[in-house]
């Protein structure tokens, strides 16, 4: 494409996540990285920007039922987004891609350290989620704690076996019943009987612990799909593998 980047990344955010995906697929991987960055970056899209796309291409995206309505499309959320386009594109692309973007927020909470040194105080009772990187938020969003109902048996077992047992139990205090069971099932009837007592026992948990919790578990599947050590014939989350 010829249109400006910044353009392109907005007109990208009209597609369907897949279509998104084919897109960046086939660019350089420096125009890429570049248009990804710069949709992580998007809070709202500006729509006045959308209409200055020339009038032939928004009029063949919208006979492909690519373009949003603009009603639905000016409040956004950059990380579902991102993660949704990633969730779609080839596995080859996805961790460079993931990488670049906890660079390139790096580089640039490197340079707003120099001169925010002195709101240092301000900041510290922000929000719980403030520490929490970009491509982390991304990665989460892509594999959630409720997606460890679609690992089989098998994976659950492995998955247990690797998780201690107070995560566990913090990470299940807002799981519905039927999350609960499934990972139940991998441990044995005297372990998960166990865990089902102490539950109502444990006392009051700050939410962001347990989400805390919930994404150690996680990021114990993620690692042990890197390690191929967990499969899933789910397309939609190609991030295990496959």
């Amino acid at each position: 494409t010829n249109e400006h980047p910044q353009i392109a990344a907005v007109l990208l955010t009209q597609l369907p996540a897949e279509k998104a995906a084919q897109v960046l697929e086939v660019l350089p991987n420096e125009k890429r990285m570049d248009l990804i960055g710069r949709i992580v970056e998007l809070e709202e899209v500006p729509m006045q920007q959308v209409e200055i796309v020339s009038e032939e291409l928004a009029r063949a995206l919208e006979a492909a039922g690519g373009i949003a309505s603009l009603e639905t499309r000016n409040e956004f959320d950059s990380i579902r987004f991102t993660a949704g386009v990633l969730n779609e594109i080839t596995s080859e692309l996805r961790e460079p891609i993931l990488e670049a973007i906890e660079e390139r927020e790096t580089g640039e909470e490197e340079d707003f350290d120099l001169d925010d040194e002195s709101d240092d105080e301000d900041d510290e009772e922000g929000d719980d989620d403030e520490g929490v990187s970009i491509a982390q938020q991304i990665r989460d969003a892509m594999f959630t704690f409720e997606d460890l109902a679609r690992l089989t048996v098998r994976e659950v077992q492995l998955l247990m076996r690797e998780v201690d047992k107070d995560t566990i139990l913090i990470a299940l205090k807002t799981a519905n019943d039927e999350l609960r069971d499934h990972l139940l099932s991998g441990v044995s009837s005297r372990a998960a009987k166990q865990i089902v007592e102490e539950l109502p026992l444990l006392p009051p948990t700050k939410l962001s612990e347990v989400e805390k919790a919930q994404r150690d578990a996680v990021e114990v599947v993620i690692r042990l799909s890197e390690a191929c050590l967990l499969y899933t014939s789910d397309a939609a989350d190609d991030l295990l593998c496959v």
